[in-house]
Formats: structure tokens, C-alpha cells, sequence
């Protein structure tokens, strides 16, 4: 169902804390335009990651939330933000074979 002012978007996280992320509540569908070089987002690496994160940011910025915690702009992988049960080590070897950092730091 499309986003409409009686049906606002929120913004949600699975994990097991759960709940809502930023603030706002969306009655429009949130939009980003960015500019980013071809060849950045046909191959796996850390250009597709920071692609990724500049996009993912500014879409959850529209919530309300600073930004995407899983990767960071420089083209790496946040390792503290995925679950290693289900996504993460699936994350970790793909990152491992792209030639992107796995990096330990956390945001804040």
C-alpha cells in the first residue's frame, strides 16, 4: 500500500531490541539522488559500499535517523551491526572475496 498521510511509513529495525528509528513519520515516499561513477556500482568492492551507504543514509535520514550503521562512507562494513546468526556471516565472506574492510568500529 503506497505511503499516504493516513498511512505514514516508519522507520523500523528487526533486531532484537527492535523498534522504531528516528523520529519522523512519512506521509510522502522519502527520495535521494546521488551521483556516482558506473563503474562504482557494477562490481563488488568498497566503491559499492560507500554508493550503498550514501543512498541508504539519505533515505534514512528522511525518518530522522543520522545514518546507515552497517557500512560506512568510506566503503567498509560495520561488523558490530549485523547479526551473527543470520546476515552476518554471509556479509563478512562476501566482503572478504569483494576486497572490503570488515571493520570493528561502532558510530557514536
Amino acid at each position: 500500500m503506497p505511503v499516504s498521510p493516513t498511512l505514514p511509513a516508519e522507520l523500523h529495525q528487526p533486531r532484537g531490541f527492535g523498534g522504531r528509528l528516528g523520529s519522523h513519520l512519512l506521509s510522502e515516499p522519502p527520495e535521494v539522488t546521488s551521483v556516482f561513477d558506473i563503474d562504482d556500482l557494477a562490481e563488488d568492492g568498497p566503491s559499492l559500499i560507500t554508493a550503498t551507504s550514501t543512498l541508504a543514509t539519505g533515505l534514512i535520514q528522511h525518518f530522522g535517523y543520522p545514518e546507515a550503521l552497517q557500512m560506512t562512507a568510506e566503503g567498509s562494513i560495520r561488523k558490530q551491526y549485523w547479526s551473527t546468526e543470520r546476515y552476518g556471516p554471509r556479509v563478512w565472506q562476501w566482503a572478504e572475496e569483494a576486497g572490503v574492510l570488515v571493520v570493528e568500529d561502532t558510530v557514536g
